[in-house]
């Protein structure tokens, strides 16, 4: 039993025996109904505000490379506590560490030299 019925029982019963009257199912298909009804009800209060992104490390270490070759982004930004919000928890999960991004950026500008 839920909390909000659970008040209504124990505070309200007149109003918990007409809810009770209304909910009751005539067959099987109607149980079924009614307890999917609650759930697609109850499932708007656990929506999540996190968001799945899907990424790799090697996608992200490119994206990272882009914007300081083809924005010209500081190497600082990376080091900025905005940065760290936006993308650091991201990173981490993908084992690039944000301090070493500076040594991402040279090693790929040897690599291009050399080819």
């Amino acid at each position: 039993m839920f909390n909000l019925e659970r008040h209504i029982e124990r505070h309200h019963p007149d109003i918990f025996k007409t809810v009770l009257e209304e909910e009751q199912p005539n067959n099987k298909e109607d149980i079924q109904d009614s307890s999917t009804s609650k759930q697609q009800m109850l499932s708007q209060y656990f929506h999540s505000e996190k968001v799945n992104v899907s990424m790799t490390k090697e996608k992200f270490k490119r994206h990272v490379i882009q914007l300081v070759v083809d924005n010209g982004v500081a190497l600082t930004l990376f080091s900025s506590p905005a940065f760290a919000g936006l993308h650091g928890e991201m990173a981490e999960k993908l084992g690039v560490s944000l301090s070493s991004i500076r040594n991402i950026i040279l090693c790929e500008a040897e690599k291009q030299k050399k080819n």
